[in-house]
């Protein structure tokens, strides 16, 4: 949920976290809207891969 420009120039922490407080502002002015639990944003994903590479010795060209 954040763009590659923020990620890689370190302002997707503050976005984060900007983006945490709305919904507790949110969260406060209208709990019914959320019945479930208190609103929290998306968490950040630890790896990313557009071509994840294969794991050692899964390699497909050898046979």
């Amino acid at each position: 949920m954040h763009t590659p420009f923020n990620v890689h120039h370190g302002r997707a922490p503050a976005i984060h976290h900007a983006r945490a407080r709305v919904l507790t502002t949110a969260y406060a002015e209208h709990p019914e809207r959320f019945v479930r639990q208190h609103p929290q944003p998306p968490t950040f994903p630890t790896t990313t891969w557009l071509n994840e590479p294969e794991k050692e010795g899964t390699n497909s060209m050898t046979g």
